[in-house]
């Protein structure tokens, strides 16, 4: 059975208007996939980057401000500070506590390892070294 000319231009002319229309769909799939991979890469960079927190009012702004926060949360005690010493028995540089705070007698407390009594009694040296 042999198809006719006309038949066979009809069947090829209808393959390619099928094949215009998956090519254009094939188009706008691919557009819409494009537009969806930016959508969410948009999404996934804000959802990294967290929500934006308002600036926090107690926090210090300035290095001064900063200093002077760091300055009050580890003062130390004025009344006692180390004093450096040359020793004669052996020659090295040695530190002792304070005039203010001279060792009368090593103490030996719970959890201390050495620390030392002021001449008052009254007030612990512990832990300058």
């Amino acid at each position: 059975m042999t198809r006719s000319r006309d038949d066979i231009l009809r069947e090829l002319e209808a393959a390619g208007s099928s094949l215009a229309g998956v090519e254009r769909t094939c188009g706008e799939l691919k557009a819409r996939i494009a537009a969806l991979q930016i959508e969410l890469a948009a999404l996934s960079s804000m959802a990294n980057s967290g929500p934006a927190l308002p600036p926090d009012p107690w926090a210090p702004q300035t290095p001064a401000d900063k200093v002077k926060l760091f300055r009050s949360l580890f003062r130390g005690r004025t009344d006692v500070f180390p004093v450096r010493f040359v020793s004669k028995k052996t020659g090295r540089s040695l530190q002792r506590p304070s005039p203010g705070c001279v060792a009368a007698k090593p103490f030996y407390g719970p959890g201390h390892s050495h620390g030392f009594v002021a001449r008052s009694g009254s007030v612990g040296c512990s832990r300058l070294f």
